[in-house]
């Protein structure tokens, strides 16, 4: 991954990826324990370099929605047609 590459977040989180080399993340802690990213931050940390592996949920979500799409249309032509010769 190289900061401020052009893409999206869905595919990073999709594919994985890997910071290569440590750099710093403008930001503060809020008091919940989360990092809330904050350009103009004096505050933050450095990333280390590391690898993320990638989920493939939408991989899967498009797979799951591909092959049900047929079904859900046929189920509902069949309640259309039923309808229809009532």
């Amino acid at each position: 991954m190289e900061l401020g590459s052009n893409l999206p977040y869905a595919q990073l989180v999709n594919d994985g990826y890997t910071i290569e080399k440590k750099h710093f993340v403008p930001g503060y802690w809020n008091g919940g324990g989360s990092f809330v990213y904050d350009p103009s931050a004096k505050t933050g940390f450095m990333a280390k370099p590391r690898s993320f592996i990638g989920r493939h949920y939408f991989d899967i979500a498009v797979e799951h929605l591909e092959g049900g799409m047929n079904q859900l249309i046929v189920r509902r032509l069949e309640v259309e047609l039923e309808r229809m010769l009532r």
